[in-house]
């Protein structure tokens, strides 16, 4: 089998040189990858120990508040705290935090302690994780180090190929209309590749946050929409309408804001 591969490839030099530039470009995609990976890492463990030096601050400030509330000194240090890390503070804690700034009110310190303890608690079992990854020398462990920058390597080759095949088909239909559904079925399958990828992404890097089944509805639909193509080619539309959709509606979900003054009594 090999011997006759090697006398296709040693026959054929197009073939040789299209091998040689797959192979080359797959090697440097994959060092920028793992250099991107490592990188990625770094920057987020430099976040995360920010975070949790801010929050800490915060909290001790709180803290020192909550049992001299009336010292105007510690007011204001506290205020001007709460206006330079709040790009940093969690929605919560910046939601309490300004109903504080606002009110005055002392039972916003203790709502605002406990959802500080929180992100305290987050922040430290993620970098827990983050640090028993890169100090592991658990050989299974550097396999999973070794095999990381294959995925994005082989979602961007099976995207080339995607791409080359969509084109090659683009240009081989006879009709226009042809050609208009040859476009909406690559952008139907485009958008459900790509929400299935995020998906089992975060969950394999076991990132996946639970979300409400209105969440999960709509992450099926935009996966699923692409199956209506196979039933009927007029219902491709169809598919791509409800993928749209889907996507706005997922978009007001994740830009909706907070209402209400949150306390913990």
């Amino acid at each position: 089998m090999w011997s006759e591969i090697s006398k296709i490839i040693g026959a054929n030099p197009v073939m040789t040189i299209v091998i040689t530039i797959i192979g080359t470009f797959s090697i440097w995609m994959y060092k920028e990858f793992k250099e991107m990976m490592t990188q990625k890492k770094k920057a987020r463990l430099a976040s995360i120990d920010e975070k949790i030096k801010i929050n800490n601050q915060l909290y001790a400030s709180a803290a020192a508040l909550t049992h001299d509330s009336d010292n105007r000194e510690l007011r204001i240090a506290f205020m001007n705290k709460i206006g330079e890390y709040s790009s940093l503070l969690s929605e919560d804690v910046q939601y309490v935090a300004r109903d504080y700034c606002k009110y005055g009110d002392a039972q916003y310190l203790g709502s605002l302690m406990a959802l500080v303890e929180v992100d305290l608690h987050r922040f430290n079992k993620e970098r827990r994780r983050i640090t028993e990854e890169e100090d592991s020398t658990d050989v299974i462990n550097y396999v999973f180090k070794l095999v990381d920058p294959l995925k994005p390597l082989f979602a961007a080759w099976l995207f080339i190929s995607f791409m080359l095949l969509s084109i090659t088909s683009y240009y081989l239909q006879p009709l226009f209309y042809h050609k208009v559904l040859v476009i909406v079925i690559s952008a139907t399958v485009l958008l459900s590749a790509i929400q299935a990828y995020v998906l089992i992404s975060l969950a394999m890097a076991k990132q996946l946050v639970r979300h409400r089944a209105q969440k999960w509805l709509i992450f099926i639909s935009i996966m699923g929409a692409p199956i209506l193509s196979l039933l009927h080619s007029a219902l491709t539309f169809l598919s791509l309408a409800i993928q749209i959709t889907a996507i706005i509606l997922l978009l007001r979900l994740n830009n909706k804001k907070k209402k209400g003054i949150i306390t913990l009594e």
